[in-house]
């Protein structure tokens, strides 16, 4: 015996109806689990960029107007001692505060001028 889709459709009582009743919670369900995942790794990847550059989300944000970092030039994060420097001030720290100090603009300047800054340049600003 052999059933075509309207058989099966009155044998099993599915319509559009009970389709949308049965399955229309789950991709509605879906579809708010993909806005959370896509929302949670932008902001993953936006504090790992704030962790390797040793800037807070305040200095990334509002750089030029703070007082103790506007007189630094675009494209110069004047806490930045490199990636393995940076994580290890994050994460190994041993409950130590550091003291920061503001490093000399001519030390980051000829520091900065062999390296190229891909967030912020003489070219584009980002984040």
């Amino acid at each position: 015996m052999t059933y075509n889709s309207e058989d099966y459709e009155k044998v099993y009582q599915i319509t559009d109806r009970v389709y949308t009743k049965q399955y229309g919670a789950f991709f509605i369900a879906f579809f708010i689990v993909i806005i959370f995942v896509l929302f949670v790794g932008l902001l993953f990847f936006y504090h790992t960029m704030l962790i390797m550059t040793n800037t807070t989300t305040w200095e990334n944000t509002k750089g030029s107007t703070i007082d103790y970092i506007s007189y630094y030039p675009l494209g110069i994060d004047p806490f930045d001692e490199g990636l393995c420097k940076n994580l290890h001030h994050t994460f190994f720290h041993d409950g130590k505060v550091t003291d920061w100090t503001l490093p000399d603009l001519n030390f980051l300047s000829e520091k900065n001028s062999k390296s190229f800054n891909w967030r912020n340049n003489q070219y584009w600003k980002c984040c």
